[in-house]
């Protein structure tokens, strides 16, 4: 077992270099997808908009979004109900998936856990 430890410093002027979701999934040959999970700290509209989701054949995805992209909840919820996607909320995340996809009826267990549906 080996234990790493991390620099306590933060820096505030870090560059990060960024790339479309659709350039990623086609330098690593990926055209379909089960499943895609999007964190990337208040930009995930960007990213979802960086690549045509529809045509990946997603079952689901789960998003960020509390914060600073709290108030862009409702465009969250349009751009995933754009691509067949129904939307709970699921803590501070959208849990977005695609009912007709899925060997189970999540809907139903998230309906009778109580969460949020948002959106169609």
């Amino acid at each position: 077992r080996r234990r790493h430890s991390f620099p306590t410093r933060r820096s505030s002027d870090l560059e990060v270099p960024m790339r479309r979701l659709d350039a990623v999934l086609a330098q690593q040959g990926i055209t379909k997808a089960d499943v895609i999970v999007i964190d990337v700290e208040g930009h995930e509209l960007a990213v979802m908009a960086s690549a045509d989701l529809q045509s990946l054949g997603l079952r689901g995805m789960l998003v960020e979004c509390n914060g600073r992209n709290e108030s862009q909840k409702p465009q969250y919820v349009a751009a995933l109900n754009a691509v067949g996607l129904t939307v709970y909320e699921l803590g501070d995340d959208l849990c977005a998936f695609d009912p007709a996809r899925l060997e189970c009826d999540l809907a139903a267990e998230f309906d009778a856990a109580g969460l949020p549906r948002l959106g169609n």
